[in-house]
């Protein structure tokens, strides 16, 4: 009978994997691209040596300088999203107000984007807009909304959510607390 395993997770949300999981993991087939390894020597050989075998970089990753500020960590990995340059050169601001139909939507999304500006949170509206038109394109199905994020009109705009925040008068200070 196979026990259980539990995967350790970081303070940054990232799988933290042995090298023998990883390996295990490796030879039936899974892929290990999304997580970091717990063994900075195993990880720096096989890094070492992939390229030169395999013809290609390694994905592996070590655990993160555990003494990074939490903000730093996601604008740096925020900044390497695998999304195409469409959406990364895309201007979420014109892209949302081109949605807008009335003065109390447009004042509504200025207002929501200066704070998603002030959090750093613009990378994420791109990621977004890609994901929902990918959604869309593939005929994927998601959710009418769930939580917080409802009280967004910017998200719902971009189809992220169904719920009409201006019409129900969600206050945005709900979702970006």
């Amino acid at each position: 009978m196979e026990t259980e395993r539990r995967i350790k997770i970081d303070k940054y949300g990232n799988a933290l994997l042995s090298v023998k999981d990883g390996k295990e993991a490796l030879l039936n087939g899974m892929d290990i691209s999304f997580a970091v390894f717990d063994d900075l020597r195993e990880v720096d050989i096989y890094n070492k040596y992939s390229e030169q075998v395999l013809g290609y970089k390694a994905v592996i990753r070590c655990p993160e300088n555990q003494d990074q500020d939490l903000n730093v960590y996601h604008r740096n990995h925020t900044a390497i999203w695998d999304i195409p340059e469409y959406y990364k050169d895309l201007d979420p601001l014109e892209f949302i107000l081109m949605l807008c139909t009335t003065q109390t939507e447009i004042d509504r999304v200025k207002m929501e984007y200066a704070m998603f500006e002030e959090r750093e949170l613009v990378p994420l509206l791109q990621f977004l807009i890609f994901i929902v038109d990918y959604m869309r394109k593939y005929a994927i199905v998601w959710g009418v909304g769930r939580g917080s994020s409802v009280a967004s009109y910017c998200l719902y705009l971009l189809g992220v959510h169904k719920v009409d925040s201006i019409r129900y008068d969600l206050p945005i200070e709900e979702f970006l607390k």
